[in-house]
């Protein structure tokens, strides 16, 4: 990946990874199946895998609409770490190669065949993205990229946007974001991770959920309710009490993930500050961080 020789990036689209897909040399590996990815047992009912692919396909639909193949100005990032033993792949890089082989090495009857009993709407987003153009083109142009170092979904936003600002040769954050994840995490990323712990308001998230196509209407009521619990308690109250993730469990979370030794602040080097500290978030929000981001 070339980096941008000068400053053209304004709109940040961001797709924090949730899993790896395992790329083969299969042609018809197009991450359609469970077994094409490492997925966690709760990820298997709702069949997120393939709500992976639309999130990453969803991203580069908001992209090409607004892309005049002259200025460039946005960007897409897919975050993740190399967070899967065994498998040197980090989930970043591997939504970007899946984009790849999805869009523009696997031909359109391919696609219908592999998912018209699967997930149409997987379809109609690839033929859209066809139908606008440009594909090739943003590829080539590397305003498709991604970002290798995030092992929570608040590194997912502050290391895509230092990722941003290392591209575009900026000390400038992005006009504005979108995020295109889980719908149910709306709120830990706008609230939580946006608004309080870096100060940044001009976000849009596009939220797909699951799809649990298997179970029944009432069942599907009973999915959604008990992953709206898990993810208040899990997900959206532990960065209350702890905005940047470096205490106990969020810590622990992250250690545990961080399977290859990955060292952010190499990588990130000047535009990472370390977020350590033992007070008040918002004074360390006020005092350090607010600083070096708007710097």
């Amino acid at each position: 990946m070339s980096l941008i020789a000068q400053e053209t990036k304004r709109h940040l689209i961001i797709v924090p990874g949730h899993s790896v897909w395992k790329k083969t040399n299969d042609p018809l590996n197009l991450g359609q199946l469970s077994d094409h990815w490492v997925l966690a047992p709760f990820q298997l009912e709702g069949n997120d895998h393939l709500t992976m692919i639309k999130h990453g396909l969803k991203a580069i639909i908001e992209l090409v609409k607004e892309y005049d193949g002259l200025t460039d100005q946005n960007l897409i990032l897919y975050s993740g770490s190399k967070t899967k033993v065994n498998i040197d792949q980090s989930e970043g890089k591997s939504y970007y190669e899946l984009m790849k082989r999805l869009l523009l090495e696997t031909n359109p009857t391919v696609i219908n065949n592999v998912f018209q009993n699967l997930d149409k709407q997987i379809i109609e987003m690839i033929n859209e993205i066809h139908k606008i153009g440009k594909i090739n083109d943003v590829f080539k142009k590397d305003v498709i990229n991604y970002e290798e170092y995030a092992l929570d979904s608040f590194e997912n936003l502050y290391y895509s946007i230092l990722k941003f600002k290392q591209l575009n040769s900026s000390k400038k954050l992005p006009n504005k974001i979108t995020i295109v994840g889980f719908e149910f995490k709306r709120k830990r990323f706008v609230e939580l991770h946006a608004a309080k712990a870096l100060g940044y308001n001009n976000l849009e998230y596009i939220g797909i959920d699951p799809n649990p196509i298997a179970l029944t209407a009432e069942k599907r009521v009973k999915y959604f309710a008990d992953l709206a619990v898990q993810e208040n308690k899990y997900g959206y109250e532990p960065f209350v009490k702890d905005w940047y993730g470096v205490k106990v469990p969020l810590l622990e979370k992250k250690l545990k993930r961080n399977v290859f030794n990955m060292v952010a602040a190499d990588y990130y080097y000047p535009y990472l500050v370390d977020l350590k500290h033992d007070g008040d978030d918002f004074e360390f929000y006020t005092k350090v961080v607010k600083p070096s981001l708007f710097y």
